[in-house]
């Protein structure tokens, strides 16, 4: 994680780790922005469920410029794996 999705989680000194996961620190105690996930990836979703929500409007320009991207170099179709926290298909608009 960069320093603003540090901000944006609320991730500073105070962070605790996660009985399934930790929060990496410098020796400062500061967030490095590393989660270790062990044994299992609940760290992550956890985290990132913290995050801020696109409005519906910035989800569809999101998922467009995606779309448009990713058909300039010939993929035209893809998976989502679904599992963890992801509410899909709301988080996706398409």
């Amino acid at each position: 994680m960069n320093a603003a999705a540090l901000r944006a989680v609320g991730y500073d000194k105070n962070v605790q780790n996660f009985p399934a996961g930790e929060v990496q620190c410098d020796r400062h105690g500061n967030p490095t922005g590393l989660l270790i996930a062990k044994p299992n990836a609940n760290i992550l979703y956890s985290t990132l469920a913290r995050g801020p929500k696109l409005s519906r409007e910035d989800q569809l320009n999101s998922s467009g410029s995606s779309s448009a991207s990713s058909n300039r170099f010939g993929i035209t179709s893809a998976i989502d794996a679904g599992g963890g926290f992801q509410n899909y298909p709301t988080t996706m608009a398409w």
